[in-house]
């Protein structure tokens, strides 16, 4: 199913469905605002653990910048 697809595709795949689905539940309230931003920091946490590791790292930053500002941003 992923044979040829490197995985920085795969991840930025993945990130824009997530935040896609967050954004959906959110307009339809299935989600409220918070409950998706504790989504995202529940992410958040489970990187932790391998948080020396550098790309790790730089996708917990990640999440708290890109994801966090766009699920911030009012919902249309």
């Amino acid at each position: 199913m992923f044979e040829g697809s490197g995985a920085h595709e795969l991840g930025y795949a993945n990130a824009a469905v997530l935040v896609a689905l967050l954004r959906m539940l959110v307009r339809q309230e299935v989600l409220t605002q918070s409950m998706a931003e504790d989504v995202l920091r529940d992410g958040i946490d489970i990187l932790k653990p391998t948080a020396m590791i550098d790309s790790v790292s730089r996708a917990q930053r990640f999440i708290e910048s890109a994801f966090g500002a766009a699920l911030k941003e009012k919902m249309q």
